[in-house]
C-alpha cells in the first residue's frame, strides 16, 4: 500500500510539472518528489490539500517536506526522473525515530522564525546533531534555502518572504496610519485608518488588537472579540489576544470559550503577562464552579495551568511556591493550609452530626412533653387540694390520694423533660456558636475579584473588570419583614 502511494504521488509530480500553472504552489515531499497546484488546506493542517488540474490531492503532512510560492523568486527544485521512490527509499521512513521528531521540530521551529538568519541558525544546529543519514541530506537543502533568503535580504511577510526594504516600506506606511489613528477622536475614523493599515501590513497583530482596544474603550463588547478574532488569526498563539478573547467570553458567561482560549493562552507561555493570564485562569475557574458549569475546557485549563506552573519553577521562577487560589505560597505553608482544613472538616462534620442527634432528641422530648401536659391537664380537671378529705368516706380519700400521687409524678417527669429540652437547647446554641468560629478559622484561597485585560505586548494591563461577589444565600430561619398596610385606617376626627 505505502509502495502504491509512492509511486502514484511520484507519477503524479512529473505529470503536473510540466502541466503546472504560473503561480501556482510547490509542494516538495521527502521522497524527492515535487508536486505544484493551488494548496487549500490551512497551515499546520494534518493532511495537505492540492488543487491541480489533474484533480484534487491529499497528502499527509507528514510526506510534505515543505511548499513554497513559485512567485517568491526562489526557483523550485527539479523532480528527479526514473521510477517511482520505494518506501525504502524515503528518508523519513529510513530514518531513526528520534532524528525523525527532531528533524521535524526544527521544521515547525522554522515555519514560525521571522527572519531568515533564524531559520538558517536552526537548520545548522539539526546539521551539527545529525550530520549523517537519511534525514542529513534534506537539512542541508533546507540551510541552502535558507541561505539563500538571507543572501537576498528577505525577510517573512506573513506565509511569503519579500525583501526586506519592501516589507520596511509596507511597515512604515502601516505604523504612520496608526498614528493617524490613535490621534482620531472619532471611532469610525480611527476604525477607516485600522483598516487602511492593516491593507498596508495585513499580517501584523498589532492592527486588529488596536481596533480591539478602541471598541472596548468604545463598550462595543461584539466589534471587539471580532477584531480581536482576526488577531489570532494572524497569530493562533498571541496571548494577550488569547487573554481578551477569554475575558470577553468569561463576562457574556460563555465558559467553554472563555476556558479555550485561557488554556491556549497559558499554553505559550511564561512570558509577559504571565501572572495576569494565571489569575484570569483561576479567578473563572472559580466562576465556572460557582455557575455549575462542568466540561472539558475547565479539565483542560486546569491542566494547562499546572503546567505553566512547572514550566515557570523549570525556569527558576517562584521555586519552591505553589498556586493558593490566585497567588503564589511556599509548598510547606500550602501543605498546613491543607492539612488545617481537612482537621477542621472533620470538626466540623462532628459538630453536624451531633447537631443532627440534638434536633432529634429535641423532637422526642417535645413529643413526651406534650403527651405529658395532656395527661396532667386530665388529672388536675377538678383541682388538685391536698388538704381536702371526703369525711367519713375511707375510699374516695383514698382515690383522691392516689390521684395526687399520679399527679405529682407526672408533674416530676415533666420538670425533667422540660430541664432535658432547656439542655438541649443550651447545648446547640453553644455547639452552633462553635460551628461558626471554627468556619471562621479556615484558610481561604484569596481570589483577585476581578479579570485583568491585556495590552499588545503582554506587559501592561489594557483594562480590568470588576466582578461583583455573589449575594449570599438567604437564611432559611431569617423571620420575613413585617409588611406595612397598604392603605392605613384615617386617624378618627380626619
Amino acid at each position: 500500500m505505502q509502495y502504491r502511494m509512492a509511486a502514484l504521488l511520484s507519477a503524479l509530480a512529473c505529470v503536473l510539472f510540466w502541466a503546472s500553472l504560473a503561480g501556482a504552489d510547490s509542494i516538495y515531499l521527502y521522497n524527492g518528489s515535487v508536486l505544484h497546484g493551488k494548496v487549500t488546506s490551512r497551515a499546520g493542517a494534518a493532511t495537505v490539500v492540492v488543487e491541480t488540474n489533474m484533480g484534487v490531492v491529499r497528502i499527509h503532512s507528514s510526506r510534505v517536506s515543505r511548499i513554497e510560492k513559485d512567485d517568491q523568486g526562489i526557483p523550485p527544485e527539479t523532480p528527479a526522473a526514473g521510477p517511482a521512490s520505494r518506501p525504502d527509499d524515503d528518508p523519513v521512513a529510513a530514518s531513526d525515530p528520534q532524528a525523525q521528531a527532531r528533524f521535524a521540530e526544527t521544521s515547525r521551529q522554522a515555519d514560525r522564525v521571522k527572519t531568515a538568519s533564524e531559520g538558517l541558525a536552526l537548520w545548522k544546529v539539526f546539521l551539527k546533531e545529525h550530520a549523517e543519514g537519511p534525514l542529513a541530506d534534506l537539512a542541508r537543502q533546507q540551510a541552502d534555502l535558507w541561505q539563500q533568503r538571507v543572501d537576498q535580504d528577505l525577510v517573512r511577510f506573513g506565509p511569503d518572504w519579500l525583501p526586506a526594504a519592501e516589507v520596511a516600506q509596507r511597515s512604515a506606511k502601516a505604523d504612520k496610519l496608526l498614528a493617524e489613528s490613535d490621534a482620531a477622536a472619532d471611532l469610525a475614523a480611527a476604525v477607516r485608518l485600522l483598516d487602511d493599515a492593516a491593507a498596508a501590513h495585513p499580517y501584523r497583530v498589532d492592527i486588529p488588537f488596536r481596533k480591539s482596544k478602541r471598541y472596548y474603550d468604545a463598550k462595543r463588547e461584539l466589534e471587539m472579540g471580532r477584531a480581536l478574532g482576526d488577531a489570532v488569526k494572524i497569530d493562533a498563539d498571541h496571548v494577550p489576544s488569547r487573554n481578551n478573547i477569554a475575558i470577553v467570553a468569561a463576562t457574556q458567561k460563555k465558559w467553554d470559550i472563555a476556558l479555550s482560549n485561557l488554556a491556549r493562552a497559558a499554553a505559550n507561555l511564561p512570558g509577559d503577562g504571565c501572572d495576569v493570564v494565571l489569575d484570569n485562569i483561576d479567578q473563572v475557574l472559580l466562576m465556572v464552579a460557582e455557575a455549575g458549569f462542568s466540561g472539558l475546557g475547565a479539565t483542560e485549563a486546569t491542566r494547562q495551568r499546572d503546567l505553566l506552573v512547572d514550566r515557570l519553577h523549570e525556569a527558576g521562577q517562584h521555586v519552591g511556591q505553589v498556586r493558593w487560589g490566585a497567588q503564589w505560597m511556599p509548598e510547606a505553608t500550602c501543605q498546613k493550609y491543607v492539612k488545617d482544613n481537612q482537621e477542621l472538616d472533620r470538626k466540623l462534620a462532628d459538630n453536624r452530626n451531633q447537631m443532627a442527634q440534638y434536633k432529634k432528641d429535641y423532637d422526642k422530648l417535645s413529643r413526651e412533653k406534650t403527651t405529658l401536659e395532656r395527661d396532667l391537664e386530665g388529672l388536675g380537671a377538678g383541682g388538685i387540694d391536698l388538704t381536702r378529705t371526703n369525711g367519713t368516706d375511707p375510699a374516695a380519700n383514698a382515690r383522691d390520694a392516689q390521684r395526687v400521687v399520679v399527679y405529682m409524678e407526672q408533674k416530676r417527669k415533666l420538670d425533667k423533660v422540660e430541664k432535658q429540652i432547656k439542655d438541649i437547647e443550651t447545648n446547640a446554641k453553644k455547639l452552633k456558636a462553635d460551628s461558626e468560629k471554627l468556619a471562621g478559622t479556615r484558610h481561604v484561597p484569596t481570589w483577585p475579584g476581578k479579570l485583568v485585560l491585556l495590552t499588545v505586548d503582554g506587559k501592561a494591563q489594557m483594562g480590568v473588570v470588576e466582578l461583583v461577589p455573589p449575594a449570599p444565600p438567604p437564611d432559611p430561619n431569617a423571620k420575613p419583614p413585617a409588611k406595612a398596610p397598604a392603605n392605613p385606617p384615617a386617624k378618627p376626627g380626619n
